[in-house]
């Protein structure tokens, strides 16, 4: 394969920022011999439209338990509102580009999870990936963007977290680099100093270390080591799972300035997960 095949999931303020988005659509816009697949979430905006329809979101452990209603908002909002907003503003900077998602070719098909009273939810677990539209549209020249819902094969919906969406993605073209961009800068090492005072004073914390690498070996030490917890635990794992099935390199970073994607890609700003 000539070109190198790059997914991309963008969250937080890069993809709510109108400035920020901007940035990024003109900073891919100007990469050269790339596939480019872009995969977005939504969920800030799914949860006020439902409270606009009187409709609660309920989490488990973080994960959005998607209910029969609810799942006709993340439709409309995810595969409809943010989809089309992201895939026209590329397609106006003279990128060809595709707004889909993650049903459309039975590109992820999946089964739904149990909410904790035991009811099925219509949020999933992927169980097969077919890649073959997916490389049709990036064979053809086309930016792919990619909403996360998804189909249990039956024809109902189904929600799938962004992150994992793209890491079945990734995994499923056997990406050269898998990016996630959000607000946080990528893994973060904090340090403090104990103060040996008689009068017992607190010590201090010095200023959190970007850890620029980890190996698959390294991850694991640092979750030992309580560096990496909660979310991100699951994310960095899944990231080594991709490692593991041909995925050349996983990068965890923020979005915040005109061609910083190159600065994230040449290593020079994020955490990057490699063999």
């Amino acid at each position: 394969m000539n070109s190198h095949t790059i997914v991309i999931k963008i969250g937080g303020r890069t993809l709510s920022s109108q400035g920020v988005l901007e940035h990024l659509v003109a900073d891919i816009a100007a990469l050269e011999d790339h596939r480019i697949v872009l995969v977005h979430g939504g969920g800030a905006e799914v949860t006020a439209y439902a409270g606009r329809l009187g409709i609660t979101s309920e989490f488990a452990d973080g994960v959005r338990m998607t209910g029969e209603e609810e799942m006709e908002v993340v439709d409309m909002v995810l595969a409809g509102l943010v989809n089309k907003r992201v895939a026209r503003r590329f397609q106006a900077a003279g990128v060809p580009s595709a707004g889909i998602c993650a049903s459309d070719g039975g590109m992820l098909t999946g089964t739904p999870l149990l909410h904790p009273d035991g009811n099925p939810s219509r949020t999933g677990r992927v169980a097969s990936r077919n890649p073959t539209f997916l490389e049709h549209l990036l064979a053809g020249g086309y930016l792919a963007v990619v909403a996360s819902t998804f189909t249990d094969g039956d024809g109902g919906g189904l929600n799938l977290n962004a992150d994992d969406a793209a890491l079945e993605i990734a995994t499923m073209l056997s990406a050269d680099a898998l990016l996630f961009l959000s607000d946080v800068p990528g893994i973060l090492r904090r340090r403090g100093t104990e103060d040996a005072s008689s009068e017992g004073e607190p010590g201090t914390e010095d200023a959190p270390e970007l850890i620029r690498r980890l190996t698959p070996t390294e991850v694991e030490a640092e979750i030992g080591t309580g560096t990496i917890t909660g979310g991100m635990i699951p994310k960095v794992r899944s990231s080594v799972a991709a490692l593991h099935a041909g995925v050349g390199i996983v990068i965890i970073g923020t979005y915040t300035e005109d061609a910083s994607l190159k600065h994230i890609l040449a290593g020079n700003s994020g955490t990057r997960i490699e063999q």
